[in-house]
C-alpha cells in the first residue's frame, strides 16, 4: 500500500503508512465509488491503449502512461486552480483540516473523524487541530444557553 509521496530537492520519494492506524478502510458517498469506477474504467483503456509501455503501480492517479505525477505537479495545479476559483491560497494538506472541520460541523464524532485521518487517537485529533475543537465550543455555547435560558419569542 502506498504511503507518502513528497519532493526531497525535485526527486519523488516514497514512504510507507507511518503507523498502523493510518492503513485503514474508510466509508465513501456512493457518488464517490461512482466517480472512482469511471476513473478507473478511463484508467484501464489507457493501460490497453499504452500496452507493455505502461508504467504499472499502485497509485489511483495517474498520466495516462500509468506514472505517477510529481508532487509539486500537483501542488501547482492545485494552486491554480483555487486561484482561478476565486479562493484564497490554500496548501493542499489543508485539505485534511478542512475535511475535519466540516465533519465535525456537521455531526462526526471526533472519534469516527479521528479514525477517517488515521491519526493514532482521539488525543493526537484534538491535539493537532485544537483551533477546529475551540470554533464547535463557541459554537456550541448559544445553542447550549438558549436550552437554559430559551430566546424571548416575537422579540
Amino acid at each position: 500500500m502506498a504511503g507518502a509521496r513528497v519532493s526531497v530537492r525535485y526527486r519523488v520519494v516514497e514512504s510507507g503508512p507511518r503507523t498502523s492506524k493510518s492503513r485503514r478502510t474508510i466509508a465513501v458517498a456512493p457518488a464517490v465509488t461512482e466517480a472512482l469506477q469511471v476513473h478507473r474504467r478511463r484508467q484501464l483503456e489507457e493501460r490497453l491503449a499504452w500496452g507493455p509501455a505502461w508504467a504499472d503501480s499502485v497509485l489511483v492517479f495517474t498520466r495516462e502512461d500509468g506514472t505517477g505525477y510529481h508532487p509539486e505537479y500537483l501542488t501547482r495545479t492545485f494552486g491554480a486552480v483555487t486561484k482561478r476559483a476565486g479562493l484564497p491560497p490554500i496548501a493542499f494538506h489543508a485539505l485534511r483540516h478542512g475535511r475535519l472541520t466540516t465533519g465535525l460541523r456537521t455531526g462526526v464524532p471526533l472519534l469516527v473523524m479521528s479514525r477517517r485521518l488515521g491519526h493514532s487517537s482521539v488525543q493526537v485529533t484534538g491535539d493537532i487541530h485544537s483551533h477546529v475543537v475551540e470554533e464547535l465550543d463557541c459554537d456550541a455555547a448559544e445553542p447550549t444557553a438558549d436550552l437554559v435560558h430559551p430566546p424571548a419569542v416575537g422579540r
